[in-house]
């Protein structure tokens, strides 16, 4: 063997495990970069998944009560309490659903009772647990109590204070509710006085919220990084008329040890941040986004003469 090809020899394994070194450099760059582009991809899965979903959900509520044997004077208030509706087409009470001790089967054929809405918004629930520990699949949103047990209220954040670190204002919304102009009754009764009496006009609210995205100041102050969102439900208030109506309550109390994208108090989520080492991870909001679907229908009712 020549002088030349011994100095190759030699220098050959240290060359391979340099190349080596620089493919694993490179693959951890791109990884990065694709696994982030994954988690967005996920994420914009969801929100438009979610968003079909409402849409068909909203517009079968529409329709539904549109032609429901209902009377002609009847309120949409008083249509969601009539047995007809909560039977047959929507029932609030049927938002959380016990499932401790059932099987794939044995729910599919429990929700397969279930009022024709209540069913098509079953692919945005979650599963979730009581207080008492009682596993559930339920709606996103706030969990809430009510006169017929727990069901879910969707918290709407009007506000956000910066300057204590994101600190919300909400609004309870229903998940299902009629759309009417501040303090009127609605259009749903043929005697409401409105040249619209007699309309069905619904909406259907889903507080989308990510998985792996957090809720961030737009306008942060100066030049620095934008600031997260700090996940305390002790700092949430309620605006004034956008309280739970009489004789619901908050089911949570607080936020979870470990959080999740529809934890606490008001269900507005927790996600955790590397902090610094002294500190800990920081525990903030979600990326949230209130997807809000609304259907109309004119009324298939007989007035007698």
């Amino acid at each position: 063997m020549s002088t030349r090809e011994q100095t190759y020899a030699k220098s050959r394994p240290r060359a391979t495990g340099l190349r080596r070194g620089a493919v694993l450099v490179e693959f951890a760059l791109v990884s990065f970069a694709m696994y982030l582009l994954f988690i967005v991809l996920l994420d914009l899965g969801r929100a438009t998944l979610a968003a079909q979903t409402v849409q068909g959900a909203a517009k079968l509520a529409a329709q539904e009560l549109a032609r429901a044997p209902l009377p002609a004077t009847m309120t949409f208030d008083e249509a969601m309490q009539d047995s007809r509706v909560k039977t047959s087409i929507y029932d609030e009470s049927r938002l959380v659903v016990e499932i401790g001790g059932l099987n794939e089967g044995q729910v599919d054929d429990l929700f397969a009772t279930f009022p024709i809405v209540n069913q098509a918004l079953r692919p945005l629930m979650i599963n979730d647990q009581l207080q008492n520990g009682t596993p559930v699949l339920r709606y996103p949103g706030a969990l809430v109590t009510g006169p017929t047990g727990p069901t879910v209220f969707i918290p709407e954040v009007v506000d956000r204070d910066w300057s204590s670190g994101g600190a919300e204002t909400i609004r309870f919304r229903p998940v299902l509710e009629e759309v009417r102009a501040p303090g009127s009754p609605g259009n749903f009764a043929i005697d409401s006085g409105s040249f619209l009496a007699g309309f069905v006009n619904v909406r259907v609210n889903y507080p989308y919220q990510a998985g792996a995205m957090t809720a961030y100041d737009p306008n942060p102050a100066g030049t620095g990084p934008a600031s997260a969102a700090i996940a305390d439900d002790s700092l949430v208030t309620v605006e004034p008329g956008g309280e739970l109506p009489p004789g619901y309550n908050t089911a949570i109390s607080g936020l979870p040890p470990v959080g999740s994208v529809y934890a606490g108090t008001y269900g507005l989520g927790q996600q955790f941040l590397p902090g610094a080492a002294s500190t800990g991870p920081r525990a903030v909001r979600p990326f949230r986004r209130l997807l809000s679907v609304q259907h109309p229908a004119r009324r298939e009712v007989i007035v007698p003469e």
